[in-house]
């Protein structure tokens, strides 16, 4: 959160988790999988994740299917790498 301030505790959480994913070779991460990990409604997953996406931070696409997951993955690593 540090690196972030303008993130919320949430959104600051989904992004070092897509970090470490990457880091450990995860292009990207399930929402619905995220959900469950920290225990929040999936909808608050998604609300976070959009509000990375429009911060530029991160890219959102949808499942194949009818579920309301997506999958998570970091935008830039070159610009998330200053962080």
């Amino acid at each position: 959160m540090q690196r972030h301030p303008e993130l919320d505790g949430l959104e600051a959480l989904l992004l070092a988790s897509l970090e470490e994913g990457a880091q450990a070779g995860q292009t990207r991460l399930d929402s619905g999988r995220l959900s469950r990990r920290f225990d929040v409604a999936h909808a608050l997953v998604r609300r976070a994740a959009a509000s990375l996406e429009a911060h530029g931070l991160i890219e959102m696409t949808d499942h194949r299917g009818a579920g309301p997951g997506v999958w998570l993955a970091i935008a830039d690593e070159c610009a998330i790498a200053g962080f």
